[in-house]
């Protein structure tokens, strides 16, 4: 299937084809910074982020798998 889908799930999310690969890192940058200000404005640490990221994680590999 070449890349993962994950990965080409992100590149739709990030932008279509049409755009080059800098205005694709663009929209990157623009979508982290805001989730970063989503972030500092929940007050969080690192540590109650990656402990929320983790938990995360673990959920959704508790959950049933796809059927393809």
């Amino acid at each position: 299937m070449g890349k993962s889908r994950k990965f080409r799930k992100v590149r739709k999310m990030l932008a279509p084809k049409a755009l080059s690969t800098q205005q694709r890192l663009l929209r990157a940058a623009e979508l982290a910074k805001r989730v970063y200000a989503k972030v500092e404005a929940r007050g969080l640490t690192e540590e109650q982020l990656r402990a929320d990221i983790k938990k995360a994680r673990e959920d959704v590999r508790s959950r049933r798998p796809y059927r393809t």
